[in-house]
């Protein structure tokens, strides 16, 4: 969102996912418990086993809002830090630590807004279906019977990876 800077690398002898980041942004982290993530923004760092958040920094605070699983929240003089659950928020300031508050329903609906975070369909063709999950994982997907695209469905694929989003429609 905006103007957010990312840098990633992984640490393949320690079995860890590293990045940098600053400005606003929305993750979803493929869970896996042999290959944290680690989100070092500032001071602040957001330890990850596969969740989805949204971060938001400015200079000397840095805003945590989780929708599922949970995170990590800690700094240079916090180690052990806070963990985050879903439907909370976390507010790190650089001169007071960390605060927890509640996420409100408004505040989770503008986070996810204009992403494709959100795929949870009512009714919808499934060659629409098949569109969002190609735009949001930019694949190519085929369909061998083609008259099922217009097949109207209610399904719910969100946090759902690409493959367990096809087995779910298959």
């Amino acid at each position: 969102r905006g103007k957010s800077k990312l840098r990633y690398h992984e640490k393949a002898g320690e079995g860890l996912r590293y990045a940098a980041f600053e400005g606003e942004a929305l993750f979803e982290i493929a869970k896996d418990e042999r290959h944290p993530f680690i989100i070092q923004c500032g001071d602040v760092k957001v330890w990850v086993l596969g969740t989805s958040f949204n971060i938001r920094t400015s200079p000397g605070q840095v805003d945590l809002t989780v929708l599922a699983g949970s995170v990590n929240f800690s700094s240079a003089t916090d180690t052990r830090g806070i963990d985050v659950l879903p439907g909370e928020k976390a507010v790190y300031s650089a001169g007071s630590g960390f605060e927890k508050l509640a996420a409100g329903p408004d505040e989770i609906s503008s986070i996810v807004r204009d992403t494709y975070y959100k795929m949870q369909f009512t009714n919808v063709a499934m060659k629409d279906v098949i569109n969002r999950l190609e735009r949001k994982f930019d694949a190519s997907i085929r369909v061998s019977d083609r008259s099922i695209l217009n097949c109207r469905v209610p399904i719910d694929l969100t946090r759902r990876s690409l493959e367990k989003s096809l087995q779910l429609i298959t």
